[in-house]
């Protein structure tokens, strides 16, 4: 039930981006995109069936060069367990944050798909979420995935 509320939040939050979901008032509201088109390619908000919620921040500047797309994982949940974040499904992800921490990579900017990570029973990373998003238009941009809640 409350993964379908969850998905009903976010959904509700694409339709009415100016409007913050229930639980969200404490959350700073994403950063708006430098460009219209670049802004309706990417969802706000991910969640998984583990009860996640991943926030999307675009910042145009930040990129190391203007021909990739900088990706950063923000690990700001309170349950204390490392995040993970990357573009393939590998035995590690190369992408790693442990509680309030950031850890960034450039990757291409075509379409991927991102899978993201957390520390479960045992301390080992576990996948929770895949997403496929579309980054070819983002090129120079900084895609923040800051991990709220779990």
């Amino acid at each position: 039930m409350l993964n379908l509320l969850a998905a009903a939040a976010a959904m509700w939050t694409l339709a009415m981006p100016q409007m913050v979901p229930p639980g969200m008032a404490g959350h700073p509201p994403p950063e708006r995109a430098l460009s219209p088109i670049a802004e309706k390619r990417l969802p706000q908000f991910l969640t998984s069936g583990d009860n996640d919620l991943i926030v999307i921040r675009l910042k145009k500047a930040g990129a190391s060069r203007p021909d990739i797309v900088q990706v950063c994982l923000v690990n700001r949940s309170r349950s204390g367990a490392r995040k993970a974040l990357d573009n393939h499904r590998t035995k590690q992800p190369r992408y790693a944050a442990d509680n309030n921490q950031t850890n960034c990579g450039n990757i291409h900017p075509t379409r991927h798909t991102l899978y993201f990570w957390k520390t479960k029973s045992g301390g080992r990373l576990k996948p929770v979420l895949k997403q496929k998003l579309d980054l070819s238009g983002y090129a120079g941009f900084s895609v923040r995935f800051e991990w709220l809640d779990d």
